[in-house]
């Protein structure tokens, strides 16, 4: 498995938590802060 499969299951990952979580934007807004 390559670095790239690895990220693009990562985030095949988060996106589909995000959809089964009913995940608003104020907790994806404080996700990305988070990172910066």
């Amino acid at each position: 498995m390559s670095h790239l499969d690895v990220t693009f299951v990562l985030l095949l990952g988060l996106f589909f938590d995000l959809f089964i979580t009913g995940w608003n934007f104020e907790k994806f807004h404080w996700l990305i802060s988070g990172f910066n």
